[in-house]
């Protein structure tokens, strides 16, 4: 992946992920709004197996809870870092049924973030 074609504040979060094994499809540090379907705050999304999403999701709060990143509820205020896991049965691939959003890390966040 060339992580300069992203917004400059979610590359080194991206590439933290796709180390940790996750297959990113989507970011935006909700700062840049280079393109159009950036969103208003940092979001990666992460495609995953369907029968894999829970223990994906349960694994992606793990790496940010050993980081020092607390995963809150979600909520109406948009603040804090949430994760929503979707499966969406009407993709039939099976491989790729499944979507981990996490939203509100970015790269200031990790560790030696400026």
């Amino acid at each position: 992946m060339d992580y300069e074609t992203l917004n400059p504040g979610i590359r080194r979060t991206v590439e933290m992920l796709n180390r940790a094994g996750f297959e990113t499809c989507d970011s935006g540090d909700g700062e840049t709004h280079e393109y159009g379907c950036d969103r208003p705050y940092p979001y990666v999304v992460i495609m995953v197996p369907a029968f894999a999403l829970v223990e994906e999701t349960g694994r992606l709060v793990d790496i940010l809870e050993d980081i020092g990143i607390t995963v809150d509820p979600i909520s109406e205020d948009d603040c804090g870092v949430h994760i929503q896991a979707t499966f969406d049965p009407g993709i039939k691939d099976g491989r790729y049924a499944a979507m981990i959003d996490l939203q509100g890390v970015h790269d200031r966040m990790l560790p030696g973030g400026k």
